[in-house]
């Protein structure tokens, strides 16, 4: 008796093991295709919010021997116009009131 398609010794069994071996294969490259292809949208997404607050977040991902990148603050002037244009509608909303 048999304990397992894989562990079988018959002839069946080998060509059972090889054809599972490549599927495996194949999986475990498609897995690291879809990997790699995740990594460098969280890249991306992390340097749009270093962009934004200036400073790289902790879970940037990095490859081995990478440095962490430096960047530079893009929005501020736009990010205090903002506050300027909320403050000035919720003036507006209290007078009419």
């Amino acid at each position: 008796m048999c304990c397992g398609d894989l562990l079988c010794g018959s002839q069946e069994g080998g060509e059972q093991r090889v054809d599972r071996m490549t599927e495996v294969q194949e999986r475990r490259c498609s897995l690291q295709t879809l990997l790699n292809t995740r990594l460098a949208e969280l890249r991306r997404v992390c340097l749009q919010e270093a962009e934004l607050t200036g400073e790289v977040p902790g879970d940037f991902p990095l490859e081995t021997g990478e440095r962490r990148p430096y960047v530079r603050r893009r929005v501020r002037s736009y990010r205090h116009g903002l506050k300027a244009i909320i403050r000035t509608e919720v003036k507006g909303l209290n007078t009419s009131l």
